[in-house]
């Protein structure tokens, strides 16, 4: 994740929640957030809405 931010430059709370999704073992993150939204679909999260 840590190569994916620097090239991205995404914030520190997107590398949380996604982060935090993908420890609770979430499939899908909801957010409306594009940097965020793209840090998660990197890391193999589906996004919504």
């Amino acid at each position: 994740m840590r190569t994916a931010t620097i090239q991205r430059g995404n914030r520190s709370w997107d590398v949380l929640h996604v982060a935090t999704a993908l420890h609770c073992g979430a499939r899908t993150l909801l957010s409306f957030d594009l940097r965020q939204r793209t840090l998660a679909a990197a890391n193999g999260l589906k996004v919504a809405p």
